[in-house]
């Protein structure tokens, strides 16, 4: 009699969990994947892979092969031969999804139910699917007779992966356990009418999903990883017992040597594949792309189980010291130890590129991860089937130690950090770490061969000048420009015009009173050996700037260690490792004076906002052994500069936070401020205010960061103190490997404030008589020269394109007073008007600001800050703000008519007494001069601006500057569009009459009487009293 059996498949889910360890260079578990019944029922739910930059891959989804098509089943004698069998299509199957809460990767997997008659009796009964009917494949109908041979029938993998899908198992009476998937079948009695059987079914193959964790690295580690391939796929793969080394055996006939990729970067450029690093890990790093790296439909490398045994430890240091490799033959490509004397075991291969930017190991090459699969990271080979294989590559340390088969080396020569990073101010330095590989036979030679003043790879979204640039005029000794003769120069551009030194920079203008066109720049920069012709006109070098070092070329001695006194040209440190065979340098780099040769523009400072600069250094040096020397050459970047944020203000009862995110533009035509990841680690510390500014919750604090990571931190005042009062700050921010720097500025408090001399500066520009702005980021109003009366107010200063305001009707200060002016005389309005600079000037219009009387600054109050105090340049926020903001459009538009200024700054020049300063103030004094919303704190009076009038533009010149001279002052072509603002003096005094801010060029300087229309081209209009511009007023007491 046949029994109408009710039979339910299920789908074991993968055991894929990872391999467990004890070792903290892998990270991998294992589970189950799920559970399987009779009646067959398999299904996946899919999830899409988000936020994980995988990029093009020839692997799988991860669920790839987990549908149940068909199922076939055969019953067994308790002898062993076949009593029966029945293949079910598709169609007869019914499939539902069954949840997996045990699981910790699939959620669900297919259940098959289905009916199927068999006799009763007593029956070791198994199920296989996505096989085909078996006993009508040629291939394995004979096999089927008995159960010895069924269970070793033999499946070929495809190199298709997705037809590798075939699974196996048995049936058991009742709901199965887990367990119920390996051995032996249990025997079933069929004597009832319609008995219920499950059985859990599991893949032949497993898969492997792939992450990586940074946390062990060291700083100035790089890794870029290009792809994750598995090696050594069983060619085939037995149905139910174990496929293991009896079977896979032979390396060259019984496993496929490369199966799939994930491809994580694409193409030969390295620099386009995801890079790793401490502090930034886009392929594990952050918790949520771990998972889903992990999920049941990531990316995967699947194949066939592989069961290899337990074997030698997988560590190549067997002591585990991680300091060589001590398995004979282990990283010998060919040699059984390059396996781990397991020639067929499957192992994933892990390509990439490295970079060590460490001063101790600088290095760079091609580099191969290795790691063979099994049930742990020590000594179990046995890649079991329907498992999970979550492996997750643990760096450590350099990332080219032994503790992984690591293919990593490095040939004879030089080895050198590329790029590499300097800051954007003058006279600052940074030390580049070198390498030689091999024995050095003489001297270290360094050469700049390039070395620019341009803007980085600035497109046509920036102005700048592109034309031929000249150092020295045909006539160098022509005492005047004219006679010059600039159309035949005998010097061109070089590396002098730029940024960078190879000597310490020791002074801050070369050149000084030098005429431009007699090739200063040139002649310093060579010091000797100038070449044919040229060696007659090197006396122009100043008696204190000649003897000197060559400024691009040097040779460091590398034959003993140490600290290596190189006197006014810079220490540099010799580190020599026999045994390693190599010799590390740290070879200063700095960046040149303020000024290179009066006015030409050229400048040791980066006045681009949006672009870097960059210089290559060749570096030489003759190794033993060699016919020719090792070359490299380096790229060294000057950063952009880093305005935003520049200065952090709060009120005297405003202890409010502020989160500092340093972050710069990429380029003129970005309208985002971004943040950025160092190249290398950063610090923020308290340089000036320990006693009262807390970084990150902490009083006199630091904040750290790793390699990669962006610099973010919190600042806040601890507590509030009296009206009457004010403190003051620097914030340090160190980055790029701490070769950069950048300081904020804190001030809690607007009282007034000695900086420099007796003086005490007042916070805020003036608005009308006797009122001040209300927040150090208002720019106030502009006044004509001597007019208290009539102040443009700001809300007439937003940016126009440079339009003509001889006939505007200005709102005049405050706003709401409803009054109004006009720059030139017109019918029937009034005009603002304006004394001439010989005048008296403000020196008769005292202020009253609460109960103090004061007056527009002096001469001698801006003279004693520019000879004392230095300067910076940068956004200020203000009370309303909590946080950096990155919209260009709002990041400088603090203003008193806005509905709300949280997280709106201004543009300006910090004064400051730096660390250790003995003025007035005291160190960390600081004081803001805002340049207004437009970036323009000037409205003109001013013949070169082609018979308009009252316009809104900080530079005297109104057009491009294309005289022939441009040649030779390159800078100056964009001048008419350079940032900055105007100030007045109380009264004219040694022939100055106003002061000079320039943010693009970094200056604060007497402006002489060129806030004056007989200041730009005379006129012999002097005794006209309205003839100034309109510039802004800061009060002093």
């Amino acid at each position: 009699m046949k029994s109408k059996v009710i039979l339910c498949i299920l789908l074991s889910g993968i055991l894929f969990g990872s391999v467990s360890c004890t070792r903290d260079d892998t990270d991998a578990n294992q589970g189950p994947f799920g559970d399987g019944e009779s009646l067959a029922s398999l299904a996946v739910t899919f999830h899409s892979l988000s936020n994980v930059p995988l990029g093009k891959t020839r692997s799988l989804k991860g669920d790839a092969i987990a549908e149940i098509t068909d199922v076939f089943v055969a019953w067994y004698r308790e002898d062993g031969t076949l009593a029966g069998s029945s293949y079910h299509p598709g169609e007869q199957l019914q499939i539902s999804d069954i949840p997996r809460k045990e699981s910790p990767t699939e959620q669900t997997t297919q259940r098959a139910d289905f009916e199927c008659r068999i006799p009763y009796g007593r029956y070791r009964i198994y199920a296989a699917v996505n096989t085909g009917d078996l006993s009508t494949d040629p291939r394995y109908a004979s096999q089927i007779a008995r159960e010895a041979d069924f269970r070793q029938i033999t499946l070929t993998w495809d190199t298709d992966t997705k037809n590798n899908d075939q699974m196996s198992g048995y049936f058991t009476e009742g709901e199965p356990t887990p367990s119920a998937v390996r051995g032996e079948a249990p025997v079933i009695t069929i004597n009832s009418a319609k008995p219920a059987l499950h059985a859990w079914v599991r893949r032949l193959a497993s898969k492997v999903t792939i992450s990586f964790d940074t946390t062990n690295l060291y700083e100035n580690i790089y890794i870029h990883i290009k792809s994750a391939r598995i090696h050594n796929i069983p060619r085939t793969c037995t149905l139910l017992d174990p496929n293991d080394e009896t079977r896979i055996a032979d390396p060259n006939e019984d496993v496929w040597i490369d199966g799939d990729t994930i491809e994580y970067g694409k193409g030969s450029d390295f620099n386009l594949w995801p890079r790793l690093t401490k502090g930034n890990n886009p392929l594990g790093g952050d918790p949520a792309d771990r998972e889903q790296l992990h999920a049941n439909d990531a990316r995967s490398l699947f194949f066939y189980e592989n069961m290899q045994g337990k074997g030698k430890l997988k560590w190549q240091d067997v002591s585990g010291g991680n300091s060589q490799i001590s398995y004979p033959d282990g990283n010998t490509p060919g040699k059984p130890g390059y396996r781990d004397d397991k020639p067929c075991g499957t192992y994933i291969e892990v390509e990439g590129f490295y970079i060590s930017n460490t001063a101790e190991n600088p290095g760079k090459g091609r580099i191969f991860y290795r790691f063979m699969l099994g049930k742990n990271a020590d000594d179990d080979y046995n890649a079991e089937r329907n498992f999970h294989y979550k492996l997750t590559m643990r760096f450590q340390g350099n990332a080219n130690d032994v503790d992984w088969h690591i293919d990593y080396n490095e040939e004879p020569g030089i080895y050198v950090p590329n790029p590499y990073f300097i800051s954007y101010l003058y006279d600052h330095s940074m030390m580049l770490p070198v390498k030689i590989k091999g024995k050095p036979v003489g001297n270290l030679k360094a050469e700049i061969i390039e070395n620019d003043w341009r803007p980085y790879n600035a497109g046509e979204e920036f102005t700048y000048y592109r034309g031929e640039v000249y150092t020295m005029s045909g006539n160098p000794e022509a005492s005047t420009s004219g006679a010059a003769d600039f159309d035949n120069p005998k010097i061109k551009d070089g590396p002098w015009n730029g940024f960078l030194s190879l000597a310490a920079t020791h002074i801050n203008w070369i050149g000084r009173n030098v005429d431009y066109w007699k090739g200063y720049n040139y002649f310093y920069w060579k010091q000797k050996d100038f070449g044919d012709g040229l060696a007659q006109f090197s006396s122009v070098l100043l008696d204190n700037e000649r003897g000197q070092s060559p400024r691009g070329y040097r040779e460091y001695d590398i034959s003993r260690d140490g600290t290596i006194d190189g006197g006014n040209d810079g220490d540099y440190i010799v580190s020599t490792d026999e045994a390693e065979g190599k010799t590390v340098l740290q070879i200063p780099c700095y960046t040149r004076a303020l000024q290179l040769t009066d006015k030409t523009g050229f400048s040791g400072n980066n006045s681009y906002f949006s672009y870097r600069r960059s210089a290559k250094v060749r570096l030489t040096v003759q190794l033993e052994g060699l016919d020719e020397p090792a070359v490299d050459t380096v790229t060294i970047f000057q950063v952009r500069r880093i305005i935003n944020p520049k200065g952090i203000y709060r009120r005297h009862d405003n202890d409010a936070s502020f989160k500092v995110v340093l972050t710069h533009r990429q380029n003129e035509a970005a309208t985002q401020y971004l943040p950025f990841e160092s190249e290398g680690p950063w610090d923020a510390t308290v340089e000036v205010g320990k006693e009262w500014i807390k970084i990150n919750g902490v009083l006199g604090g630091s904040a750290r960061g790793a390699t990669g990571s962006e610099v973010q931190f919190t600042y806040q005042p601890d507590g509030t103190i009296p009206e009457d009062q004010c403190r003051f700050g620097i914030i340090l921010v160190r980055y790029h490997n701490y070769s950069c720097y950048h300081r904020i500025f804190v001030r809690q408090g607007y009282a007034p404030a000695q900086i420099a001399g007796t003086a005490k500066w007042h916070c805020f520009n003036l608005c009308y008589e006797n009122t001040e702005a209300k927040s150090p980021c208002e720019e106030g109003s502009l006044f004509r020269y001597g007019n208290i009366a009539q102040p443009i107010d700001a809300v007439n200063n937003v940016f126009d394109d440079f339009k003509d305001h001889a006939t505007t009707e200005f709102k005049l200060a405050p706003a709401s007073s409803g009054k109004t002016g006009t720059w030139t005389a017109v019918a029937g309005k009034t005009q603002i008007t304006s004394r001439s600079h010989g005048s008296a000037g403000f020196s008769d219009l005292n202020q009253t600001i609460g109960n103090s009387v004061c007056h527009v600054a002096t001469y001698d109050d801006f003279y004693t800050l520019q000879m004392n105090c230095q300067f910076a340049y940068g956004v200020l926020y203000g009370d309303a703000s909590t946080e950096t903001n990155f919209d260009v459009k709002e990041i400088y538009t603090h203003a008193y008519y806005n509905d709300s200024n949280k997280n709106k700054g201004m543009r300006g020049c910090f004064v400051y007494n730096p660390k250790g300063s003995l003025n007035s103030g005291g160190e960390g004094a600081n004081l803001f001069f805002p340049v207004g919303v437009s970036g323009y704190g000037r409205r003109k009076n001013c013949a070169q601006e082609g018979g308009k009038f009252g316009v809104l533009r900080y530079a005297t010149r109104g057009a491009l500057y294309t005289s022939s001279d441009v040649h030779y002052r390159p800078m100056f072509y964009t001048i008419s569009t350079n940032f900055g603002a105007i100030y007045w003096l109380n009264q004219k005094q040694n022939g100055i009459s106003a002061w000079d801010i320039n943010v693009s060029t970094y200056d604060f300087n007497q402006f002489g009487n060129n806030a004056f229309l007989t200041g730009d081209w005379s006129t012999g209009k002097e005794t006209e009293t309205n003839i100034s511009d309109a510039c802004f007023v800061r009060l002093v007491e």
